[in-house]
């Protein structure tokens, strides 16, 4: 309920801030295509975020405070960051850590939240240079996501690392590391399939956004597989494939084209 509500609130916010940007660039949009009005943007905006901090609220007080610094980290990313790639980008990894954390502050295991905060910002930087969004990324701009990845990765090293001595868990051995490591080299690999067959820019970049989205579930998976929790492993590999089937009846039922 967290994520489907933090997920509303994003959407919505990000219509309404580019409401007349869309009009000319995107009119196929919700909003300029007249399929939602403003007004009904705002009104799910708010009402996403009312149901995410709800659920939130049974899960504590820090969970509640972790959740407003995330939708602060939207409204921030939105209204300034997006504007700003050096921030904009690395404001986007810590948006997805951030919403990870949610469900457990006391988290001493951070390697899945880091590698989901990695590869949120390799997917922003990639469809920001595919997109060929402005402003463009100068030397600067790349040295400021560098050192902002750089800064943030010890921010969520350094909890596990004076509490346990160690990145990884008790129990858990390095070798165990190759299950997310394949699951890395599967999204390259994937991602590298799926961009030969694009024909401009833009649509692998979209390519980029979809599988980039999805694989964060085989993640999950990998890193179950890792901590030898077999059974939850399989169910959420599971609800990955169901993921990825649902996307292509998608595709299929509103009649998509490849570009899609």
């Amino acid at each position: 309920v967290v994520a489907i509500g933090m997920c509303g609130f994003a959407a919505s916010l990000n219509d309404t801030v580019d409401a007349r940007h869309d009009a000319t660039f995107h009119p196929s949009r919700p909003i300029p295509s007249g399929w939602i009005s403003i007004a009904q943007a705002v009104v799910l905006m708010v009402c996403s975020l009312l149901l995410a901090m709800l659920a939130t609220s049974f899960l504590g007080t820090w969970p509640v405070q972790m959740g407003l610094l995330t939708a602060a980290a939207i409204l921030f990313y939105n209204i300034v960051g997006k504007h700003v790639p050096a921030v904009g980008l690395v404001t986007v990894g810590l948006i997805y850590a951030s919403h990870m954390l949610i469900a457990n502050i006391e988290l001493t295991f951070t390697l899945p939240v880091w590698m989901v905060m990695t590869h949120a910002m390799v997917c922003a930087t990639a469809m920001y240079l595919l997109e060929d969004k402005r402003p463009r990324l100068s030397f600067r701009g790349w040295m400021g996501v560098l050192l902002g990845w750089m800064f943030w990765s010890v921010v969520l090293f350094s909890g596990p690392l004076l509490r346990n001595g160690s990145l990884l868990p008790s129990g858990m051995d390095v070798v165990s590391l190759l299950w997310p490591l394949a699951a890395v080299a599967g999204f390259v690999v994937t991602i590298r399939w799926k961009m030969s067959r694009a024909r401009t820019p833009s649509i692998a970049a979209e390519k980029i956004r979809r599988y980039g989205a999805l694989w964060q579930c085989v993640y999950a998976s990998a890193w179950l597989m890792a901590l030898q929790l077999y059974i939850p492993a399989m169910s959420m590999f599971g609800f990955a494939i169901a993921s990825f089937v649902i996307v292509m009846l998608v595709k299929e039922a509103t009649g998509a084209t490849a570009s899609c």
